[in-house]
């Protein structure tokens, strides 16, 4: 039997963990509009008007890095508080596949964290209804990929 089934299970536990703490993604949405509107208005008559297109982008990414950090604290916190990691590794499935569905897991929350800051982003830069926005998700979803997969 074929343990890659279950990388979707392992997904989905981890996004629930995310939603497990709704406040926690309201939090981070209004991080990333405060960073936003705060350090644009404040730089952007020194530099220009086109200084908040931007820093839009790095506000989105720096909301990417924090969930992406969230998710490696989940992790740690399973392993050592909660005292999951003997547990976890005793479920039927093989340890790389498990990593590889933790990571995968990772890069969804970061996401699905950045889903508002990417479609604000997306509106100001008038993609919002183009095929862009897709390379926009992946653009966070690769950066996410590279915090989530060194922790």
């Amino acid at each position: 039997m074929s343990s890659i089934h279950l990388i979707p299970r392992v997904i989905e536990r981890d996004v629930k963990i995310l939603f497990s703490d709704t406040f926690l993604i309201g939090i981070m949405f209004a991080n990333f509009c405060i960073d936003l509107f705060v350090t644009a208005a404040t730089f952007g008559n020194l530099i220009g008007s086109s200084y908040f297109l931007k820093i839009a982008p790095g506000s989105n990414l720096i909301t990417a890095m924090v969930a992406a950090f969230q998710s490696g604290r989940d992790i740690w916190r399973e392993k050592y508080i909660k005292d999951l990691a003997s547990y976890l590794l005793t479920l039927p499935i093989p340890r790389k596949v498990f990593a590889l569905s933790r990571i995968t897991g990772g890069v969804a929350r970061s996401v699905i964290a950045t889903f508002p800051g990417t479609l604000v982003i997306s509106y100001l830069y008038g993609i919002l209804f183009s095929p862009r926005l897709v390379e926009a998700f992946v653009i966070v979803a690769v950066f996410s990929l590279g915090i989530v997969d060194f922790q």
